[in-house]
């Protein structure tokens, strides 16, 4: 296997990014080497980085505010920072009254006119140094804030379009009214319709010197170094296995890749799997102690004499958990989760969840027993909400909380999950029940109504029945209603008070009357009636579905087809990316090439198609040949399918495809396939899987790799189930051959 080199960090020449013709094509950060500094390193951060098609933020209020956040590896120690920003004003900005200013962590370091010589209406440009000395460890809140006032004689020039902002939040489409913000008139020296700066995120950016720092063995830079999610681009990380790696291998790094993706949360990383270790990147060992030790004495190539490796067999390597760092390149470390058996590595493994790893300063520690948790039960995953029962307003299964409160209503707004294995729109007995807690006044002439909504549409009407408490003002209301327009997978739920009068009164405002939702308020979503359509991709990409039905993975297998280090390191991305999208460990998952060890389980699939496993393919769509591939397509209108030879080069391309398992009909079979090891690799970790497959009713999908296109295709015969958990009954297993005589490729 040839071994690639990555740096740390590379040469990169800056593009001409105005000439791009897509936006969200272009790169957003940039690393290269200062001309400044022999050893130093400079990065430049565009503000839409992590949205490259949000070219532009308009601004209209008269003072708003646009935070950014920047966040600052551990491993950097900068020197310097400047920023520069470009705007473009509304013709009737006051160039006299309007500033623009700039803060970090809340201090101002810079302020200037916001209209400059170029006038208004007309493109500025502004550069400016950051103070450095500023920046706290991690993240940072940068922003920049515009005082923009009316000139005297108003214009009749119409704003910019609106673009949605950065920070994307879900607002119903229902009522017009702006939420949490006042209605205000227009004139000098105040708001109004008219006043408009457009924000060029695409061509602002901060820009920083920096120097790295040398790696810290404590056990602390795991998070600090191998495992930052603070890194602003992609990171690399290398598995080092064994040379001939056993059964228990492959589940103790599934696992460790697992739990990488549990604890870099929303992070993604490369992994690369060798059999040694690659000083260019950070490097994780979980292997028992007489192995490790192995890997470092390949390290120094056998040299037994090094003082440095003495000191490493002898001093470093005593814990379960170690942190070294690499002797050929001090900006790397190594990770080594090792011990005198299985226990202990395992033990080493799941010590990695507390959270007092992240300020643990000693080199290496030894782990006491810990038990691995019960088994989980189904439907219990974090990121999704559980049928029949509380949901609170600030519960974690949330997403996207947005609450506010100003002189005429609150609200109330958020994103949650579904399980997509019920429907909701032929209930009529069920209904979803809300708990409403709020603080509020007393009053004859003001009352509150309280509007509903599901997934932007009005759902739901109910008024306030009682007077607050005399002594908390307090209110609580409980109301049903219809979840019929609940939808499997995501939806937005939003509740909004909105203040009406009853009775007149000349010397009474709406203004005088303020309300605030509770975050005790619940809602408890029925169970719904059992249902699921398969197969469809989206359900992967949105949901992790069928995966997340047991959050511990109990009942989820990867299966690669061959031992080449690429394809290893495919089927170590899919297990990051369940850690990661399910936000919860897969203690129970397998991760094996037997196959008999999954016939009862939903399949993950990684590799090249293989003759030995024909059985499991037999349900597959796209099926490869030697030139091509063979094609199932089912036409619904004739219940028949049609068999085509497609005769096309597919060296580039990877296909992914999601198909029902021939050993067992309630369970799925996911395929990522491609003709070669590098190819998959490559299209795992550049067309950003599984999330790339969209939203569509399709069940296969070709990338590829060169040109970066995808085409989704809908080949196979559709099916539902109303009951996907398996009852006490045990299935029949029907065995497909050993998996010894599968052929070692490359490793």
């Amino acid at each position: 296997m040839i071994l690639f080199k990555y740096l740390l960090i590379s040469t990169i020449f800056l593009l001409n990014i105005a000439s791009a013709e897509n936006p969200g094509d272009e790169e957003r950060i940039f690393f290269y080497k200062s001309s400044i500094d022999p050893n130093g390193y400079r990065m430049r951060i565009y503000l839409n980085s992590e949205n490259p098609y949000t070219t532009e933020v308009p601004l209209y209020k008269s003072t708003n505010q646009v935070p950014f956040t920047l966040p600052i590896p551990d491993r950097f120690k900068v020197t310097a920072m400047r920023g520069h920003i470009q705007y473009k004003t509304g013709m009737s900005v006051n160039k006299y009254t309007s500033y623009l200013l700039a803060t970090l962590n809340d201090t101002i370091f810079y302020q200037e006119k916001l209209v400059g010589k170029a006038g208004a209406g007309n493109i500025e440009t502004r550069d400016f140094d950051v103070p450095a000395h500023q920046l706290y460890d991690g993240y940072n809140a940068l922003s920049f804030q515009l005082i923009q006032f009316a000139q005297d004689v108003p214009t009749l020039v119409p704003p910019p379009p609106v673009v949605e902002s950065i920070n994307l939040q879900f607002i119903p489409k229902e009522p017009a009214v702006e939420k949490c913000v006042p209605l205000t008139g227009g004139g000098s020296g105040s708001p109004a319709a008219n006043i408009w700066t457009q924000l060029h995120t695409r061509f602002s950016y901060i820009e920083f010197d920096f120097l790295l720092k040398p790696f810290e063995e404590q056990v602390s830079s795991i998070y600090k170094y191998i495992l930052d999610n603070k890194y602003p681009i992609k990171p690399k990380v290398n598995f080092v296995f064994p040379e001939i790696p056993t059964e228990q291998d492959f589940y103790n790094y599934g696992f460790m890749a697992n739990l990488v993706g549990y604890l870099m949360k929303f992070k993604d990383i490369d992994i690369s799997v060798s059999t040694e270790i690659d000083s260019s990147l950070n490097n994780i060992i979980v292997m028992p102690r007489d192995r490790v030790k192995a890997v470092f004495r390949k390290l120094f190539d056998e040299d037994n004499s090094s003082r440095e490796l003495k000191d490493i067999l002898s001093n470093k390597l005593k814990g379960n958990i170690n942190l070294i760092a690499n002797p050929f390149n001090l900006a790397n470390g190594i990770l080594a989760i090792t011990g005198d058996n299985q226990k202990e590595i395992e033990n080493g493994m799941l010590r990695l969840l507390d959270d007092d790893i992240a300020v643990i300063e000693e080199q290496n520690i030894n782990v006491k027993n810990i038990v691995m948790p019960e088994e989980s039960a189904p439907f219990t995953a974090p990121s999704f909400v559980t049928f029949e029962k509380r949901v609170h307003f600030n519960d974690p299964t949330l997403i996207e909380v947005s609450e506010c409160s100003d002189s005429y209503l609150a609200t109330f707004e958020s994103r949650f999950k579904i399980y997509p294995v019920v429907k909701f729109n032929t209930m009529e007995t069920e209904h979803i029940e809300l708990f409403v807690k709020y603080f509020t006044a007393n009053s004859d002439a003001m009352k509150l109504a309280f509007n509903v909504y599901i997934n932007g549409t009005f759902s739901h009407q109910f008024f306030q029945t009682r007077q607050a408490d005399a002594s908390s003002k307090i209110v609580t209301e409980k109301t049903y209603f219809s979840p019929a327009l609940l939808q499997q997978g995501a939806n937005e739920f939003s509740v909004e008070a909105v203040k009406y009068q009853v009775a007149t009164d000349q010397n009474f405002g709406l203004r005088v009357i303020r309300t605030t939702i509770l975050n005790d308020s619940y809602f408890i979503v029925p169970k719904g009636e059992g249902f699921v359509e398969y197969p469809y991709l989206k359900y992967i990409s949105q949901m992790t579905f069928p995966y997340s039905i047991y959050p511990d993975l109990q009942n989820t297998g990867i299966l690669i087809t061959d031992f080449n280090a690429d394809t290893i390191a495919s089927a170590l991305q899919m297990s990051f990316q369940l850690g990661k999208n399910m936000q919860y460990p897969g203690y129970y998952m397998t991760f094996t090439y037997d196959i008999n060890k999954l016939l009862d389980k939903d399949i993950i699939v990684l590799g090249t198609q293989i003759e030995k496993y024909a059985p499991l393919y037999e349900n597959a769509p796209i099926k490869f040949t030697e030139n091509g591939y063979i094609k199932e397509e089912y036409q619904e209108e004739f219940n028949r399918t049609l068999i085509t030879h497609e005769i096309t080069d597919l060296a580039d391309t990877i296909v992914a495809q999601t198909y029902q398992s021939t050993f067992n009909p309630k369970r799925t079979v996911f395929e990522l396939s491609a003709k070669n090891p590098a190819t998959l690799l490559k299209g795992i970790q550049e067309s950003g899987l599984p999330a790339s497959f969209g939203d569509g009713d399709h069940d296969v999908w070709f990338y590829n790799i060169e040109t970066e296109k995808s085409i989704p295709m809908t080949l196979g015969k559709k099916y539902t189930l109303t009951q996907i958990v398996d009852e006490v009954k045990m299935v029949e297993k029907k065995q497909v051959g050993s998996y010894h005589t599968i052929e070692v490729e490359e490793f």
